[in-house]
């Protein structure tokens, strides 16, 4: 089975061509096709963008190919009306020619200035004395436009291109400059007759079928997306026509299926659930490109929720299959987890299905988690009659599972589980999760002997030290941290001590106490060595079992088979078990709120849908952890641990003890070796190769101590451009947590309440948007 995305339509494969000869009209009048599928997704000559073939039964082929563009310099005068239309043959023919008209309009939209749209609407409206008194400018003063006849102009905006596309598809691509759209509204209709002029509500003329709306929610461009949908809502009654799509014999849910699936849907919802011509809703593609805040103000908008594609495919699926975890959360917060995680599609898979043939290991681990919540019913006999033949997970009849047990043997219309198609597809890492999944939920409990000899057997399998090696595409499941960096880490910490033990001071060694080679006479020396050499193991321990800061009220006691048994009980745990209420009574605030209206940027507070909270300012989601994590600086491997606002100062003054440490060893280690006679090759040897160890972690404690001077964490250093709290109003990165070095050092090394000011959470921290002006000037200048 093959999906490819929706949607495949975003820019004209039309040239705009400005001198329009008798060869060029007749080419902006052929149809093209504007759709790219990558991997053959959509099948020889398909017009649609979902395509299931039974024969190959997987979503492999599911893709959406973005159309690159080649762009000239830009130009060096910026492109005004008169540059477009430079002369009186061609403003006659702009206003005459249907397609070159709209042509030229379509690609301004695209890639222009809204005051060049303004001043190509003039030009049709304007007379030519009118026109010829602005010294050769169709563009004029403006008033020509206001004057001008409603339905005359609304006649020559409306229609489509000779890309199958309308004005209003080009504008709501425009989130940057939302004017245009508001143009093309004002122009729709008359408002003292309430007369509609122009229908923004119409699907573009080739094989998607998409309306406006779904373009805009493409772009993920809210404010558009409500400014389509009140426009939509406050209308006057468009002229009837047929909205229906003639389904091709190659999908596989007919009509009628749709329209009993859909059946609950009243006449208000027939605008916000308008389908294209494989079924796809807005909200269905705002899934497919991982938009949550745009889901779930659609749903609250009035959305159908479950609204299902051709394919049966439902919002959760498309989540599930594209690995987008916060559209995944946002779906299962709104509409609850059993009857969603369990859904089928029209070829018997369910999001976990999809999750796994993908390879989406963190979507696989989260969709379990959330499966795991509703383990409250116990099964009706105990799992023992299950068992393995094969990739095949062997079950009786009689038997009832847990919920995650449910959703692990569930089996598509080929009769394979989600393990056999990550194993299909080769997903090592995929497999690996789903396997200790399988033996937590079906298989019996395996004694002592059993679990150790599993152990051994892993830790000599090729196929697992592939997936730990990230070798070949064998990913490590995202949520399971790689313990051997840890390991690796606190041997050689240990070995250390014992090296020095034996070969600098002969405790338990060979050499004889006269021996001069030995550092008996260095008690400082020694004492400086053991007392760093402690401090950098209880800072390490330190670091590895103090809360970092997680954001979750079950970090205390999460029972996930993956968490290393959580953190302990304390005053921090508590803590952030009641910062994540709190945040959380606000995160369903927020989603509540959507159903009025969308704030604007300035008033936008940011939302963790995997976490389902507000998430305060310098936060961020560990995909580790698999929680947001208060004043997140990194997740560090050789320390087993994510490092954040609450054992950054252990790990600070880990990185600190170990270079102590280290210097320490270096000194004994030189005196070792002038002392020595003869010359000891393997204590110089495995000293330099401890030795080494000084430049990297030397190079970190110094990094660090920067950043605590200067009150920033790694995480914001590393990634300052997308941090909108970073930068001044004049473009200028500003940092505005460093007030001094005495402040800077108390706040990160002992943090309280007040590093994480919950007050602070009406500013955004969301990427930096910029508009690549540059870009769409050059498309502009393909056309004169």
């Amino acid at each position: 089975m093959e999906l490819t995305l929706t949607g495949g339509t975003t820019i004209s494969a039309v040239p705009a061509v400005p001198a329009m000869d008798a060869e060029s009209l007749a080419r902006l009048q052929q149809p093209h096709s504007t759709h790219a599928h990558g991997d053959g997704a959509a099948g020889a000559g398909s017009p649609y963008h979902h395509n299931h073939s039974q024969c190959h039964h997987d979503h492999s082929g599911h893709n959406h190919s973005h159309h690159s563009h080649s762009h000239s310099a830009v130009p060096a005068a910026m492109i005004t009306a008169s540059t477009l239309l430079p002369s009186k043959e061609q403003v006659q023919l702009f206003r005459t020619n249907k397609h070159y008209r709209l042509n030229i309009l379509s690609n301004v939209v695209r890639g222009g200035t809204y005051m060049l749209f303004i001043d190509l609407l003039t030009a049709l409206v304007s007379d030519d004395e009118g026109k010829e008194k602005k010294s050769g400018t169709p563009a004029g003063d403006g008033t020509a436009l206001k004057d001008a006849d409603p339905m005359v102009l609304a006649q020559m905006l409306d229609g489509y291109g000779a890309d199958g596309h309308t004005l209003a598809h080009w504008s709501a691509k425009r989130g940057d400059e939302p004017r245009f759209l508001a143009c093309l509204i004002e122009k729709s209709y008359v408002r003292n007759g309430a007369q509609l002029l122009i229908d923004l509500h119409v699907p573009s003329k080739d094989s998607v079928g998409m309306y406006p709306l779904h373009w805009a929610v493409i772009e993920g461009t809210i404010p558009i997306v409500s400014m389509l949908l009140q426009h939509l809502e406050e209308r006057p009654s468009p002229p009837q026509r047929s909205t229906s799509i003639t389904s091709s014999s190659s999908l596989m849910q007919d009509e009628s299926e749709l329209a009993s699936d859909n059946a609950s849907m009243n006449a208000s919802n027939v605008v916000i659930d308008a389908r294209d011509a494989s079924g796809c809703t807005p909200l269905l593609i705002a899934s497919q490109y991982g938009h949550p805040d745009l889901a779930a103000f659609l749903i609250r908008r009035g959305a159908n929720p479950h609204a299902v594609d051709s394919s049966r495919d439902t919002a959760l699926h498309w989540a599930a299959y594209k690995g987008s975890v916060e559209v995944c959360g946002m779906l299962l917060h709104l509409l609850g987890v059993e009857g969603q995680l369990d859904a089928l599609d029209a070829f018997g898979q369910t999001p976990l299905h999809l999750a796994s043939l993908r390879g989406n290991t963190d979507t696989v681990m989260f969709l379990m988690e959330e499966a795991e919540g509703v383990m409250d019913r116990p099964p009706n006999l105990e799992p023992t009659a299950v068992g393995r033949v094969g990739s095949k997970v062997t079950i009786s009849s009689r038997t009832q599972f847990f919920y995650p047990g449910k959703l692990l043997i569930m089996a598509d219309r080929e009769g394979k589980t989600p393990r056999d198609l990550a194993i299909k597809k080769k997903k090592l890492g995929c497999e690996l999760l789903l396997q200790e999944y399988e033996e937590k939920y079906l298989l019996p409990k395996r004694s002592m002997f059993s679990r150790i000899g599993r152990t051994c057997r892993d830790l000599f399998s090729i196929h697992n030290w592939k997936a730990w090696m990230g070798m070949s595409g064998a990913d490590i499941p995202i949520g399971q941290s790689l313990t051997f960096p840890f390991y690796w880490m606190t041997t050689h910490i240990l070995l250390a001590g014992v090296i020095y033990g034996t070969e600098f001071v002969g405790l338990g060694g060979s050499a004889s106490v006269g021996d001069n080679s030995l550092l008996l006479d260095k008690i400082g020396l020694h004492v400086f060595f053991v007392a760093s050499w402690i401090a950098t193991l209880v800072n390490l321990y330190w670091v590895y079992t103090t809360n970092p800061g997680i954001l979750d009220a079950r970090s205390a006691n999460d029972s996930s088979c993956f968490n290393r048994g959580g953190y302990p009980r304390n005053k921090i745990s508590l803590e952030m078990e009641a910062v994540t209420k709190e945040l959380r009574r606000q995160y369903d605030d927020v989603i509540d709120s959507y159903s009025k209206d969308f704030p604007p940027q300035d008033k936008r507070v940011t939302l963790c849908h995997s976490c389902r909270i507000v998430k305060p300012l310098r936060s961020k989601h560990c995909r580790v952890q698999r929680r947001c994590v208060l004043l997140f600086d990194h997740h560090c491997p050789f320390v087993g641990t994510t490092i954040g606002l609450y054992n950054y100062m252990s790990f600070f003054l880990f990185l600190v003890s170990f270079c102590l440490m280290a210097v320490g060893f270096i000194t004994a280690w030189i005196f070792f070796l002038i002392r020595s006679n003869p010359f000891p090759t393997g204590a110089f040897l495995m000293g330099g190769y401890f030795s080494i160890y000084l430049i990297p972690v030397g190079f970190m404690a110094f990094y660090h101590a920067n950043l605590v001077l200067s009150n920033i964490s790694t995480n914001e250093q590393m990634n300052a451009r997308k941090y909108r709290y970073l930068w001044d109003e004049n473009g200028r990165f500003h940092n505005p947590f460093n007030r001094g070095i005495i402040h800077n050092i108390l706040q990160r090394c002992w943090p309280d309440r007040s590093s994480y000011d919950l007050g602070q959470l009406s500013r955004s921290d969301g990427e930096v948007e910029l508009t690549n002006s540059e870009e769409r000037q050059s498309m502009l200048g393909n056309m004169v």
